[in-house]
């Protein structure tokens, strides 16, 4: 379901500190598209060997930004592990986030808005 529209919707907001140029425009990102934070993503996951991604939080609200209200809001914490084996090192890292979901057409949940949170 990766080309619903609602992927294609998709925007990772980003904590103030990170804004940056990511997309090489000339222009300052308070946020990227899904095509970016698939790139950022795969070299991610290519860097390490294992990955361990624990979420947790059980709140859902709908979403005030959706004028459909179909919109869902999960806060989550996340807890992401990731391990290199030889050498062996970790690197672990905590963040607050907000998943922000709404169904398609089909009734198939999709992921629309990741928003950083502190």
């Amino acid at each position: 379901m990766l080309d619903s529209i609602h992927a294609t919707e998709f925007l990772h907001h980003l904590l103030e500190t990170d804004w940056d140029d990511y997309d090489g425009d000339g222009v300052i990102d308070t946020a990227f598209n899904r095509e970016l934070e698939l790139q950022f993503t795969e070299g991610l996951f290519s860097n390490w060997d294992a990955l361990s991604l624990e979420l947790s939080g059980e709140e859902s609200y709908i979403w005030p930004d959706d004028p459909s209200g179909e919109s869902i809001a999960f806060p989550r914490a996340i807890t992401l592990t990731m391990w290199n084996f030889f050498p062996a090192l970790e690197e672990i890292e905590y963040k607050d986030l907000i998943f922000v979901c709404k169904p398609d057409g089909n009734d198939v949940w999709q992921l629309t808005n990741l928003i950083e949170v502190e």
